[in-house]
Protein backbone atom coordinates (compact mmCIF):
# COMPACT_ATOMS: atom_id res chain seq x y z
CA UNK A 1 0.00 0.00 0.00
CA UNK A 2 1.27 3.52 -0.94
CA UNK A 3 0.10 4.93 2.57
CA UNK A 4 2.80 2.53 4.77
CA UNK A 5 5.64 4.02 1.61
CA UNK A 6 5.65 7.23 2.58
CA UNK A 7 7.65 8.04 5.14
CA UNK A 8 7.89 11.38 7.42
CA UNK A 9 10.96 13.05 6.34
CA UNK A 10 9.44 12.43 2.46
CA UNK A 11 6.75 14.63 3.46
CA UNK A 12 9.04 17.03 5.04
CA UNK A 13 11.73 17.46 2.01
CA UNK A 14 8.33 18.34 -0.32
CA UNK A 15 9.94 22.16 -0.24
CA UNK A 16 8.27 23.21 -3.30
CA UNK A 17 5.54 22.31 -5.84
CA UNK A 18 7.98 20.48 -7.81
CA UNK A 19 9.07 18.00 -5.97
CA UNK A 20 5.21 17.18 -5.11
CA UNK A 21 5.20 16.44 -8.73
CA UNK A 22 8.27 14.47 -9.16
CA UNK A 23 7.84 12.42 -6.06
CA UNK A 24 4.32 11.73 -7.33
CA UNK A 25 5.52 10.55 -10.68
CA UNK A 26 7.61 8.14 -9.14
CA UNK A 27 4.81 6.85 -5.85
CA UNK A 28 1.83 6.48 -7.72
CA UNK A 29 2.31 4.28 -10.61
CA UNK A 30 -0.11 2.95 -12.74
CA UNK A 31 1.26 -0.64 -11.22
CA UNK A 32 0.80 1.29 -7.93
CA UNK A 33 -2.76 2.92 -8.37
CA UNK A 34 -4.13 -1.01 -9.91
CA UNK A 35 -2.43 -2.79 -6.15
CA UNK A 36 -4.06 0.04 -4.28
CA UNK A 37 -7.80 -1.02 -5.74
CA UNK A 38 -6.48 -4.13 -5.43
CA UNK A 39 -5.55 -4.38 -1.87
CA UNK A 40 -8.85 -2.14 -1.03
CA UNK A 41 -6.45 0.64 0.39
CA UNK A 42 -8.51 2.83 -2.43
CA UNK A 43 -12.01 2.38 -4.02
CA UNK A 44 -12.44 3.11 -7.95
CA UNK A 45 -15.81 4.88 -7.30
CA UNK A 46 -14.41 7.49 -4.61
CA UNK A 47 -11.17 7.72 -6.39
CA UNK A 48 -13.11 8.67 -9.63
CA UNK A 49 -15.45 11.27 -7.54
CA UNK A 50 -12.71 12.70 -5.97
CA UNK A 51 -10.95 13.49 -9.48
CA UNK A 52 -14.01 14.13 -10.94
CA UNK A 53 -13.62 11.87 -13.61
CA UNK A 54 -15.45 9.02 -14.95
CA UNK A 55 -14.44 4.93 -14.28
CA UNK A 56 -13.89 4.58 -17.92
CA UNK A 57 -11.04 7.03 -17.66
CA UNK A 58 -9.54 5.47 -15.16
CA UNK A 59 -9.64 2.57 -16.60
CA UNK A 60 -7.69 4.19 -20.06
CA UNK A 61 -5.13 5.23 -17.59
CA UNK A 62 -4.09 1.77 -16.17
CA UNK A 63 -4.86 0.19 -19.24
CA UNK A 64 -2.33 2.32 -20.69
CA UNK A 65 0.22 2.78 -17.69
CA UNK A 66 -0.05 6.53 -17.65
CA UNK A 67 -1.80 8.40 -14.95
CA UNK A 68 -2.02 12.00 -15.57
CA UNK A 69 0.32 14.13 -13.14
CA UNK A 70 -1.98 16.16 -11.66
CA UNK A 71 -4.11 12.45 -10.50
CA UNK A 72 -0.66 11.49 -9.02
CA UNK A 73 -0.48 14.92 -7.31
CA UNK A 74 -3.64 14.50 -5.90
CA UNK A 75 -3.12 11.47 -4.76
CA UNK A 76 0.27 11.81 -3.17
CA UNK A 77 -1.18 15.06 -1.02
CA UNK A 78 -4.50 13.08 0.03
CA UNK A 79 -2.07 9.64 1.01
CA UNK A 80 0.67 12.51 2.72
CA UNK A 81 -2.24 14.30 4.45
CA UNK A 82 -3.23 11.22 6.06
CA UNK A 83 0.11 10.19 6.77
CA UNK A 84 0.49 13.92 8.72
CA UNK A 85 -3.31 13.33 10.25
CA UNK A 86 -1.93 9.76 11.41
CA UNK A 87 1.47 11.41 12.68
CA UNK A 88 -0.62 14.10 15.01
CA UNK A 89 -3.12 11.65 16.40
CA UNK A 90 0.21 9.43 17.56
CA UNK A 91 1.95 12.63 19.23
CA UNK A 92 -1.19 13.63 20.79
CA UNK A 93 -1.56 10.84 22.27
CA UNK A 94 2.17 10.97 23.59
CA UNK A 95 0.94 14.31 24.40
CA UNK A 96 -1.05 12.46 27.89
CA UNK A 97 1.05 9.81 28.61
CA UNK A 98 3.32 9.79 31.23
CA UNK A 99 6.42 10.83 31.47
CA UNK A 100 10.07 10.30 33.56
CA UNK A 101 12.34 12.86 34.78
CA UNK A 102 15.39 13.06 36.73
CA UNK A 103 15.15 14.58 39.85
CA UNK A 104 16.95 15.41 42.70
CA UNK A 105 16.15 12.09 44.92
CA UNK A 106 16.43 9.81 41.70
CA UNK A 107 13.29 10.07 38.80
CA UNK A 108 9.91 10.81 39.09
CA UNK A 109 6.89 9.99 36.93
CA UNK A 110 4.66 13.04 36.07
CA UNK A 111 1.15 12.55 34.33
CA UNK A 112 0.71 15.70 31.86
CA UNK A 113 -2.22 18.05 32.56
CA UNK A 114 -5.27 17.49 30.30
CA UNK A 115 -4.37 19.96 27.47
CA UNK A 116 -8.45 20.46 27.56
CA UNK A 117 -7.89 22.70 30.96
CA UNK A 118 -7.01 25.76 30.40
CA UNK A 119 -4.08 26.43 33.26
CA UNK A 120 -3.43 22.79 33.92
CA UNK A 121 -0.28 21.53 35.18
CA UNK A 122 1.72 18.49 34.40
CA UNK A 123 1.16 16.53 38.10
CA UNK A 124 4.19 14.48 39.99
CA UNK A 125 2.40 10.92 40.54
CA UNK A 126 5.36 9.17 41.75
CA UNK A 127 8.78 10.24 43.08
CA UNK A 128 11.88 9.23 45.27
CA UNK A 129 12.10 6.51 42.32
CA UNK A 130 15.63 5.15 42.52
CA UNK A 131 16.06 3.67 38.67
CA UNK A 132 15.21 4.97 35.56
CA UNK A 133 13.89 1.46 34.37
CA UNK A 134 11.73 1.13 37.32
CA UNK A 135 10.28 5.04 36.71
CA UNK A 136 9.77 3.81 33.37
CA UNK A 137 7.63 0.51 34.47
CA UNK A 138 5.89 2.63 36.05
CA UNK A 139 4.89 5.03 33.73
CA UNK A 140 4.00 2.45 31.66
CA UNK A 141 1.78 1.16 33.87
CA UNK A 142 -0.12 4.55 33.71
CA UNK A 143 -0.04 4.92 30.16
CA UNK A 144 -3.28 4.99 28.14
CA UNK A 145 -2.08 2.53 25.84
CA UNK A 146 -0.87 -0.03 28.49
CA UNK A 147 -4.54 0.37 29.94
CA UNK A 148 -6.17 -0.32 26.61
CA UNK A 149 -3.87 -3.52 26.10
CA UNK A 150 -5.17 -4.74 29.61
CA UNK A 151 -8.63 -4.17 28.95
CA UNK A 152 -8.99 -6.13 25.44
CA UNK A 153 -6.33 -9.30 27.20
CA UNK A 154 -9.31 -9.12 29.86
CA UNK A 155 -12.10 -8.94 27.88
CA UNK A 156 -10.44 -11.97 25.93
CA UNK A 157 -9.80 -14.15 28.91
CA UNK A 158 -13.11 -13.00 30.45
CA UNK A 159 -15.03 -14.49 26.83
CA UNK A 160 -12.50 -17.61 27.03
CA UNK A 161 -13.15 -18.26 31.08
CA UNK A 162 -16.32 -20.06 30.79
CA UNK A 163 -14.56 -22.99 29.09
CA UNK A 164 -13.57 -23.89 32.15
CA UNK A 165 -14.91 -25.51 35.22
CA UNK A 166 -14.49 -23.01 38.24
CA UNK A 167 -12.69 -25.43 40.36
CA UNK A 168 -9.37 -25.10 37.63
CA UNK A 169 -9.88 -21.85 36.17
CA UNK A 170 -6.38 -20.61 35.45
CA UNK A 171 -7.63 -18.55 32.88
CA UNK A 172 -10.07 -16.79 35.61
CA UNK A 173 -6.51 -16.04 37.93
CA UNK A 174 -4.78 -14.53 34.64
CA UNK A 175 -7.85 -12.40 34.08
CA UNK A 176 -7.85 -11.10 37.99
CA UNK A 177 -4.23 -10.49 37.56
CA UNK A 178 -4.50 -8.34 35.01
CA UNK A 179 -7.12 -6.19 36.30
CA UNK A 180 -5.21 -5.81 39.42
CA UNK A 181 -2.28 -4.57 37.25
CA UNK A 182 -4.67 -2.43 35.43
CA UNK A 183 -5.63 -0.90 38.77
CA UNK A 184 -2.43 -0.42 40.49
CA UNK A 185 -2.02 2.87 42.01
CA UNK A 186 0.80 4.55 43.08
CA UNK A 187 0.97 6.98 45.54
CA UNK A 188 -1.73 8.26 48.65
CA UNK A 189 -5.05 6.90 48.75
CA UNK A 190 -7.48 9.30 48.05
CA UNK A 191 -11.20 9.25 50.15
CA UNK A 192 -12.77 8.29 46.89
CA UNK A 193 -10.91 5.12 46.70
CA UNK A 194 -11.37 4.40 50.53
CA UNK A 195 -15.54 4.26 50.25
Amino acid sequence: MLHAQIQNGDVAALKQLSDVASYADRLVTADALRREFESGAMRRKPFCEALDIGESTLSTWLQTDRIPRVAAVAYALWLAFRKLESEIRRRDELAAEPYVIRCRDGYAVVQPADRAIPDAIDQVIASGIETVELARKIAIAHSQRYRKVLDRAIDALRAYEEQYDEEDNWVAEVAFDLERARDFKVGPVTLDELV
